[in-house]
């Protein structure tokens, strides 16, 4: 005896409404590990500068800088490697006073103290204050910014390397050692924080 016509209708919506996932699921498991394996998330490169000539990068960096020459350069590089912090200044080689070596604590951490400490000392008694300040303001905001140029032409600049092992987390406190030199009160009384070198650039240890 045949069924009814919506009888059959009701049936076939019950054998066929969900469908068999498992083969689907197990290919995704497959596949989403392999992407895995495959992407890399983070990668040191170099990346190119184009000075900025509010920033220093206009070539003359004398007139009242004191001894710097116009056009010198500081060259300041921080080598991020798996035992230490090496610092050089003025194309400085290992043995030479421009050069610095900040090695881990005994606990194995990185010192950012005293990688915070040379840095003020390079800043303080190497680039010295700045020759020029120039006072923007923002005409939409009305916020007002500072630009200084130093007797160094890249005086704003530190180049930092690090090898490929050395973990994100580490370049980014490095980056929070560089952010604050001092804060100074402006006349209106707000508070204008001064980087300690306001250009950081990455680059890779080869």
């Amino acid at each position: 005896m045949a069924f009814q016509p919506s009888k059959k209708a009701k049936l076939l919506f019950r054998d066929y409404s969900e469908p068999d996932l498992v083969p689907l699921m197990n290919i995704m498991l497959i596949l989403i590990p392999l992407l895995v394996s495959i992407v890399s998330f983070i990668q040191f490169a170099f990346l190119q500068y184009n000075p900025n000539p509010a920033a220093g990068g206009e070539g003359a960096g004398g007139g009242g800088g004191g001894s710097g020459e116009a056009g010198e350069m500081l060259n300041l590089v921080l080598n991020i490697t798996e035992n230490s912090f090496q610092i050089s200044v003025l194309n400085a080689l290992p043995g030479s006073p421009n050069y610095f070596e900040i090695p881990k604590l005994e606990n194995g951490r990185y010192n950012y103290t005293g990688l915070k400490d040379r840095l003020m000392y390079i800043r303080k008694e190497i680039v010295k204050d700045p020759i020029e300040t120039k006072e923007t303001i923002d005409p939409l905001t009305r916020q007002i910014s500072y630009t200084m140029r130093f007797r160094y032409a890249d005086g704003n600049i530190i180049n930092i390397s690090a090898k490929n092992e050395i973990p994100w987390q580490v370049c980014t406190r490095v980056l929070d050692v560089i952010r604050e030199y001092e804060v100074k009160t402006l006349p209106n009384g707000a508070k204008l924080s001064i980087p300690l070198f306001a250009e950081p650039v990455f680059g890779q240890i080869q």
